[in-house]
């Protein structure tokens, strides 16, 4: 499961924090997850699923493109 770390929603490892209408590369940061991907987390775990999470991030996104392929392979 990818998501993108910084969003309110679906970040993996962080998440952000406000209540402006900035963009996720201007909020700060907290270390926890998005709503949705703490909710998914949940629901994966009631039902016994394991499912690994990956936070990509704007800002390296190549660099973060070459660690998911890695990790696929």
């Amino acid at each position: 499961m990818l998501g993108v770390d910084g969003s309110p929603s679906c970040g993996v490892n962080e998440t952000s924090k406000g209540k402006t209408c900035k963009s996720v590369l201007e909020h700060e940061r907290a270390k926890d997850s998005g709503i949705l991907i703490e909710e998914l987390r949940l629901a994966l775990d009631e039902r016994g699923i394991s499912v690994p999470f990956y936070g990509i991030h704007y800002e390296c996104l190549k660099d973060d493109v070459v660690k998911i392929k890695k990790y696929v392979e």
